[in-house]
């Protein structure tokens, strides 16, 4: 994964809910990445303190994670995957 890439990001366990993002940030040691969703899903509520960005108002998505296992959403602490392919 790296700037600019496609990904799919859904949360953990519920891979039919998954919605492409772009990676707009990706940390050195790759445990931090910041996502810009490409649509607004289902299981995303703007009011619960989702960023947007200014520019074109997509919604932002700041997640860390281990070593392994699943990305932590960094707002509400909510665990996510993201994946370089749709999940089935």
């Amino acid at each position: 994964m790296k700037t600019g890439t496609t990904v799919w990001v859904h949360p953990h366990g519920s891979p039919r809910q998954a919605v492409p993002a772009t990676v707009d940030l990706i940390s050195s040691n790759g445990r931090s990445v910041a996502l810009r969703l490409r649509e607004r899903p289902p299981w995303c509520r703007i009011a619960d303190g989702f960023p947007m960005h200014r520019e074109d108002f997509r919604i932002a998505m700041l997640l860390r994670r281990e070593k392994i296992g699943p990305w932590i959403e960094m707002v509400h602490h909510g665990y996510y995957e993201i994946a370089e392919s749709k999940p089935r």
